[in-house]
């Protein structure tokens, strides 16, 4: 046997001693163990166990994955990680707490902890209030992609804001929170 199955089929042995342990006996059940085959497993000793180990093969324990949750698990995995890198970099690109706290339901504690782990300074207050060149650059991009009555809805909207107006996210978030409510524009 390879190493490999070797560890596999150590490591399924470990989980069975591990229900005995805990008492679990509808998971040793779902594996299709019965009362008979537990009663025998709880009068495993250590030096049994030791034993056990060394010479167990892959034909007495089974490690059984499902392929159709294993692949959905790794894409909720992905998609866990595709959303931290977004809030990794709108902490990078200055996003303000509250602005984090709108789009990821994130927390100031949690905000200045992203912000100490990727070696940001720490915000003080609000971003200073742009020149008129900055705003109108805001205001074009704006325009461009949401119109009048529309505005960034999504993580990536505002990333794509700020690169169009070429400025951080501090900045765009400042300029949404000054405009005048959407009902109330011409």
């Amino acid at each position: 046997m390879s190493s490999k199955e070797h560890e596999l089929t150590r490591a399924g042995l470990n989980y069975v001693m591990d229900c005995v342990r805990d008492g679990d006996w509808k998971a040793l059940n779902n594996k299709g163990f019965g009362d008979r085959h537990i009663r025998v497993l709880q009068q495993v000793t250590l030096r049994d166990m030791s034993y056990l180990n060394q010479h167990i093969s892959a034909q007495q324990v089974f490690v059984d994955l499902d392929p159709e949750n294993l692949v959905m698990l790794v894409a909720q995995m992905q998609q866990i990680s595709a959303t931290e890198d977004l809030k990794h970099e709108m902490v990078r690109r200055d996003a303000p707490v509250d602005m984090m706290r709108q789009l990821f339901a994130m927390n100031g504690r949690e905000y200045t902890a992203m912000r100490r782990a990727l070696g940001r300074p720490a915000n003080v207050g609000r971003p200073a209030q742009p020149d008129t060149d900055t705003m109108d650059a805001i205001w074009f991009a704006w325009e461009k992609h949401w119109g009048r009555h529309g505005q960034p809805a999504t993580p990536s909207d505002w990333l794509e804001l700020a690169d169009s107006a070429d400025v951080n996210l501090g900045i765009v978030w400042r300029f949404a929170q000054d405009l005048p409510p959407l009902e109330s524009v011409p």
